[in-house]
């Protein structure tokens, strides 16, 4: 699970506040928040920036998860 505002800013660990992501898309969305971090933009930047970034990842662990139940059910057929 991935806090989309980050647990060190909020110390929000609510359901609305968490995300489900592979291990790798976790890293990459974690890397992309400390380089806006970084550059310190506005909070709707910095929140849109995040929200496209986290939707995109949560896109490859889905389909990653949709891929891995299919091979599943080959293999038990």
């Amino acid at each position: 699970m991935h806090h989309i505002i980050p647990f060190r800013l909020t110390r929000d660990n609510s359901p609305t506040n968490l995300i489900p992501l592979c291990r790798a898309c976790h890293k990459r969305v974690e890397s992309v928040f400390h380089d806006v971090e970084a550059v310190d933009p506005p909070l709707p930047v910095t929140k849109l920036v995040l929200f496209c970034s986290i939707h995109a990842r949560r896109t490859v662990t889905l389909h990653m998860l949709k891929s891995s139940a299919h091979a599943g059910q080959r293999a038990a057929a």
